[in-house]
């Protein structure tokens, strides 16, 4: 669409908006009246051009691209939408100057939910397709309650053929990443490395295993790298569930015994023997849990019984539904 020079252009009209959709799709009408409705000036494209890589499925009829990124697969989400205007408001067009840098980025690492290859240790008690149905619900029950926790949240996922699932997942507020190859400590690296690249100061990555980690936890990560190069939160198998760091990547993810009990100890001494000082050069966090066994399941059914936020209130129903 073509505007007239001579008027202002307000924010959302600065941002680009492309409706790439199928021949005689019936939703291409609703969602372009929901992108006008927020300001935008939505141009249509074909299904064939949208932004998909080679190993995705086929992209769902209508997919919204907004400033340059995929947001919406078939329906237009106006609370999200936004939510989403909101956050690139104070943003100015690339054509038209350059963008506030990114402070602070908060990623989840999550493995797509096929049934036999994700949480094997539940499958052996719950079966396979149950298993694997937990291991998307803790995924989104994560998007929802870690959207918004930092300027720009990032979904890792694996394998790298499945991200037209991830993106479906994970809605507007998240941008959705391949995992690059390698271990795990590799692939950590790597995310660390990117985001420091691009001009973020202060990083914190999750894996999907913690669903009901306490947002103020996540808050107090972000806010000890102020002060701190890293922050550690334990888990209660002798690993991990959360590392952030600022300034650079910690020296902490080579020659690592990944999947092991023994993780934390090799990580803290592996910064000891660094001269890196705890309370000073990095810090603790507080111990949360993993969920890998049919016991750790009980465990947190029971921690979000009652709890008051509705994500977990929905997850806790699930959980209330499988087989004792």
């Amino acid at each position: 669409m073509q505007h007239d020079s001579t008027e202002p252009r307000t924010a959302a009209q600065r941002i680009d908006c492309i409706v790439y959709a199928a021949d005689g799709c019936p939703c291409v009408a609703a969602a372009a009246d929901a992108l006008r409705e927020a300001g935008l000036q939505p141009e249509l494209a074909p299904l064939s051009a949208a932004p998909v890589t080679a190993g995705d499925a086929r992209p769902v009829s209508p997919l919204v691209a907004i400033d340059g990124r995929v947001r919406f697969w078939g329906e237009v989400n106006r609370v999200v939408l936004r939510r989403l205007l909101a956050g690139l408001a104070g943003e100015t067009h690339t054509k038209l100057g350059t963008r506030t840098p990114v402070k602070t980025q908060l990623g989840v690492f999550a493995k797509f939910w096929a049934p036999g290859s994700v949480k094997t240790r539940l499958a052996a008690t719950l079966g396979e397709d149950a298993a694997a149905m937990l291991a998307k619900r803790f995924i989104e029950t994560l998007i929802e309650r870690l959207a918004e926790r930092a300027e720009r949240c990032v979904v890792g996922f694996s394998p790298a053929n499945a991200r037209t699932a991830f993106s479906s997942l994970c809605g507007a507020c998240w941008s959705v990443e391949p995992q690059p190859p390698g271990d795990l400590g590799q692939r950590m690296q790597q995310y660390f490395a990117d985001a420091f690249a691009s001009g973020v100061e202060r990083v914190v990555l999750l894996g999907a295993d913690s669903p009901d980690v306490p947002l103020e936890i996540v808050g107090q990560a972000f806010d000890l790298l102020a002060r701190r190069r890293l922050v550690l939160g334990p888990a209660d198998d002798g690993g991990y569930y959360l590392i952030g760091a600022s300034g650079g990547c910690p020296p902490v993810f080579d020659g690592m015994p990944w999947s092991s009990e023994r993780l934390w100890a090799a990580t803290t001494e592996r910064l000891a023997s660094l001269g890196w000082r705890e309370g000073v050069d990095w810090q603790a966090l507080p111990a949360w849990y993993d969920i890998d066994t049919h016991k750790d399941l009980v465990q947190l059914g029971s921690r979000i019984e009652h709890a008051a936020e509705p994500a977990l209130r929905s997850l806790s129903a699930t959980i209330a539904q499988l087989p004792a």
